[in-house]
């Protein structure tokens, strides 16, 4: 969340992109990004958090606590934290095309807002009015390509997005 609050994608392109390990089976890296280690939340930690995205909601809690003296502004961080959570679901989604040949990616807090439509496609829009020096770009995200970025950015629109509506969402509004 530091680095796209500071605007250093360069520094998260890095957490992405950098292995940790290579699996010796069948030598699919293993990033930072991938291997975060959310199975080391205690599920009894949740139990207070009603949502569709538990997991994601008390990792905002904590790292809100963790980075206050950094980014004091409740706003900027909301706005770190889905920009965050909504490039970690493309670059998933990229690599898992990638190395995987699925269509999969976790979905975060961004897609339960409101007006997610507007918060990703506003992130759409700055990107192509900054074009190639679109900061994500200069860091080397999507190869540096707008037509990349909107490819994924669809994909998970469209597709993965609409999956995680149809069963998380739907269920609840049917009782």
């Amino acid at each position: 969340m530091a680095s796209i609050a500071a605007g250093k994608y360069n520094t998260l392109k890095s957490l992405f992109d950098k292995p940790r390990y290579v699996k010796p089976f069948n030598n699919l890296p293993v990033y930072i990004a991938s291997s975060l280690a959310i199975h080391n939340i205690n599920p009894k930690d949740l139990t207070d958090i009603y949502s569709f995205t538990p997991i994601n909601d008390y990792l905002y809690q904590m790292i809100r606590f963790s980075l206050k003296d950094l980014i004091p502004q409740d706003d900027r961080f909301n706005d770190a934290f889905n920009r965050f959570e909504y490039f970690l679901s493309l670059v998933t989604l990229d690599y898992n095309l990638t190395f995987k040949h699925i269509k999969s990616a976790p979905v975060g807090r961004y897609a339960l807002l409101n007006q997610f439509h507007r918060f990703i496609d506003a992130i759409q829009l700055e990107a192509e009015k900054a074009a190639t020096s679109w900061p994500p770009f200069v860091a080397g995200f999507f190869e540096g390509s707008l037509e990349k970025y909107k490819e994924m950015h669809k994909i998970l629109r469209s597709e993965i997005l609409e999956v995680f509506y149809m069963r998380q969402l739907a269920p609840s509004i049917l009782k």
